[in-house]
């Protein structure tokens, strides 16, 4: 399989994380999207969005992060407890996923990225629009030792590469968040292969932060 990839990128990772749990070996193919790779002839049949990550499956092209997660479990895994069979432990992990996608990452990015990309000054509402989601994901830790239960599942995979960039930001203080912070410390312990997500949030450092 081809994966096309950014190591910098959070949702990139996340796909990377799943797949060493799962023992699936990826052929990778770093995309530079400076350089405009995304915008190949070649690359717009594959994925139209020109989006990474994107999953070439021999022929099946797919792209969305956390579907890629899924589609990988489902097709080589499943068997793992990265995504219970059960309906209603299967449905908190959808929830947690939905959730980093479309309010702890999409908040991160909102208030992050116009700083890197376009020298914008900081934003305070949308800080406090991300200290929400903290708080939120806060919440959903009480009583729980992973993001979804007290087992590792692919909700963890996803929301610890979003929260190990956050940490980039300098006026963030994940210990203001207890259980945030408890579980990212177990993510980094218990995540296989968490080597990868740290090398990826380095580079990441080193590109746009140094």
């Amino acid at each position: 399989m081809d994966f096309y990839y950014s190591a910098g990128s959070a949702p990139c990772r996340s796909v990377l994380l799943t797949a060493k749990a799962l023992g699936i070996e990826l052929n990778l193919k770093s995309t530079n999207l400076m350089a405009g790779e995304h915008l190949t002839p070649e690359y717009l049949k594959m994925n139209p969005q020109h989006t990474i990550p994107t999953l070439n499956d021999h022929g099946f092209s797919l792209w969305e992060s956390r579907a890629i997660m899924v589609y990988l479990v489902e097709k080589y895994g499943k068997t793992s407890s990265l995504y219970p069979t059960d309906v209603q432990r299967r449905a908190v992990v959808n929830q947690r996923l939905y959730f980093d996608m479309g309010t702890l990452y999409q908040r991160f990015s909102e208030y992050f990225y116009p700083q890197i990309f376009a020298k914008a000054p900081a934003d305070p509402e949308k800080l406090k629009r991300l200290e929400e989601a903290f708080g939120f994901l806060n919440t959903f830790l009480e009583g729980s030792k992973y993001a979804a239960g007290d087992s590792l599942t692919l909700a963890d995979l996803a929301l610890v590469a979003t929260v190990s960039t956050i940490e980039l930001v300098k006026e963030f203080d994940i210990n203001k968040y207890p259980k945030v912070a408890a579980w990212y410390k177990l993510c980094k312990e218990t995540v296989p292969g968490y080597d990868i997500n740290q090398a990826g949030v380095d580079e990441f450092k080193a590109k746009f932060l140094s």
